[in-house]
């Protein structure tokens, strides 16, 4: 795809496979959403949405919730 050097300036190289997989005109060999999913350009955000989930699902203690101990208020 001649064409993705133009539009894709400035993308990675996953990204760029990404759109040669996802901008094929025949839907008998375009890839189907569940193959586009397993593409490696959704590795990290598979990282990062784990990492968030485990961070939002600990336990919040009292200190990190109070307003005294608020990293910005001036004692």
């Amino acid at each position: 795809m001649f064409y993705l050097q133009y539009v894709g300036a400035g993308f990675d190289e996953t990204a760029l496979s990404l759109l040669q997989d996802v901008l094929v005109y025949d839907p008998t060999k375009r890839k189907t959403a569940e193959q586009v999913l397993k593409h490696d350009y959704f590795n990290n955000l598979r990282k990062v949405l784990q990492w968030l989930y485990k961070w939002l699902r600990r336990p919040l203690l009292l200190f990190e919730t109070s307003f005294y101990y608020h990293p910005l208020v001036i004692r």
